[in-house]
């Protein structure tokens, strides 16, 4: 194997070993047997975390057919060496047969959900297909087909359907869920919104969502199954760098008949699952130790930098209002409009020194929730660490905005003596 390719091995193995959430002190030793078989080097691993599981397939698929063959037996050794195979596991192994196999397509979304780890499948196609349409409009094969997937753990989806669902819904609480999605929508906007979703058909579904995103890395067939797959991180411990997460999916092309495709990968990933998961031999050497990766993130990653958060007041030259955050001796600088800035100010002034906290709703007769809101957008957009920025945070409770901030967040307000000179004073 090449440099790239056991980079790419080396990622498939941590997924498979990170698949269930829990790490098995069986699958590290059987790791380690597999570093020494492949021969990584610390540069290779280290790189690993930096593709996803979709990138180190599409290295991995041009490999010769019995490297392919022994690469996945391994993984699946890997995946049993704490004797139970998850779902996760089982898909991800379902997977690279499919890859392996060349009869499947893998690829990775940008995603800001950490969490969305339900398995779906949908049917999709690029153009109407008379055929596989009329085979889903049929009541008894589509019960067929949803019962298959659900004793599998497994969603399936088809527009049609879900769209049939959505016009049995009442016309107003349609507009209202619209509406609450996107509150700028007129009545006549968001009526147009609900009429169209009722009309979307799979074709224009795949045209408007999916084509643009799909077509960056591949010609999707005609007709195909939509199979989420699961989250990949790239790196995968926070105290590597700023995790990205990608939501992952496989594009599996109906040949034959929706029916016979869907059966045919779910007979492929239950085969894998173990259940229920065999008991373990009861002797001293062979104890389970399960270490979760959050517990991992927490002891690994050292804490956020808090900064400190300056009132800046009004700019001389530009007669902006600013609020500033320290870190160290870099300012990130924030724009507020007067009232923004005001309401910002005295909430953050009563929490340190009033003895009723938070800014009354009805503060200076203006209606608030628009400005809070505003403040909350900006400050998200400027630091990146969520946790850390909800501490910043005005918030409703009760009758009054408040904040977070606990006595280890350090807060100024910068008075200036002259146009380049000025103290930060503490609030």
């Amino acid at each position: 194997m090449n440099h790239e390719e056991k980079i790419a091995v080396a990622r498939i193995m941590s997924d498979i070993v990170k698949a269930d959430g829990h790490l098995s002190i069986r699958q590290f030793e059987y790791a380690s047997k597999l570093e020494e078989q492949y021969h990584f080097s610390p540069e290779e691993m280290s790189a690993a975390r930096n593709i996803t599981f979709s990138a180190a397939l599409s290295l991995l698929k041009h490999l010769p057919r019995l490297d392919k063959k022994e690469l996945l037996s391994n993984m699946k050794e890997l995946a049993y060496a704490d004797r139970y195979i998850s779902s996760e596991e089982a898909l991800l192994l379902t997977a690279m047969k499919y890859i392996f196999d060349g009869t499947a397509t893998l690829v990775a979304f940008p995603t800001p959900d950490a969490q969305d780890k339900d398995v779906t499948m949908m049917y999709m196609e690029t153009e109407p297909n008379d055929d596989y349409n009329d085979e889903l409009d049929d009541k008894n094969t589509y019960r067929l087909i949803s019962s298959i997937c659900h004793l599998a753990g497994i969603r399936f989806a088809c527009i049609p359907k879900i769209m049939k669902d959505f016009c049995a819904i009442d016309p107003k609480d349609i507009a209202n869920i619209v509406r609450y999605m996107s509150p700028s929508l007129s009545d006549e906007e968001a009526s147009n919104v609900a009429r169209r979703m009722g009309e979307l058909t799979t074709s224009e579904f795949y045209l408007k969502v999916m084509h643009m995103a799909l077509s960056k890395t591949m010609t999707p067939p005609d007709a195909f199954l939509l199979v989420k797959m699961g989250i990949s991180m790239t790196p995968y411990c926070k105290a590597d760098g700023t995790v990205k997460y990608y939501k992952e999916y496989m594009c599996l092309p109906i040949t034959d008949s929706v029916l016979k495709t869907v059966d045919t990968f779910v007979e492929e990933y239950t085969e894998l699952l173990t259940i229920p998961p065999k008991p373990l031999p009861e002797d001293s050497n062979n104890y389970d130790f399960l270490f979760y990766k959050l517990f991992f993130d927490f002891l690994l990653t050292p804490p956020p930098v808090v900064p400190d958060l300056i009132f800046m007041g009004q700019d001389i030259r530009t007669a902006k209002y600013h609020i500033a955050f320290r870190f160290g001796s870099n300012e990130k600088r924030i724009n507020l409009t007067p009232k923004e800035y005001d309401a910002f100010y005295a909430i953050v002034e009563k929490h340190f020194h009033a003895k009723a906290k938070g800014l009354t709703v009805g503060f200076d007769r203006a209606n608030l929730a628009p400005i809070i809101s505003h403040i909350r957008q900006k400050i998200t957009a400027e630091i990146p660490e969520i946790a850390l920025a909800e501490r910043f945070k005005p918030e409703r409770s009760g009758n009054s905005y408040t904040v977070k901030m606990e006595k280890d967040i350090k807060v100024f307000v910068r008075k200036h003596t002259s146009i380049t000179e000025y103290e930060d004073v503490p609030m």
